[in-house]
């Protein structure tokens, strides 16, 4: 079994830059994804299922080549 550690950091908003509002979101351009993606359903797997199943379907996809 495999421990992760998590750490937190306090951070003040303040010292960030300019945050996008929702409107910010919406009315920005999108381009469409013209690539292949790839796309792992981690709902239900461990982080090492996940990474297993991410490995094999990248080295499938290298397999197109």
């Amino acid at each position: 079994m495999q421990t992760i550690l998590l750490a937190f950091k306090k951070c003040k908003f303040s010292l960030l830059p300019h945050l996008p509002t929702w409107q910010d979101v919406i009315n920005r351009e999108y381009d469409p994804w013209s690539g292949d993606r790839l796309i792992i359903d981690t709902a239900g797997q461990s982080i090492d299922e996940s990474v297993t199943t991410l490995l094999k379907a990248l080295s499938e996809m290298r397999g197109k080549d």
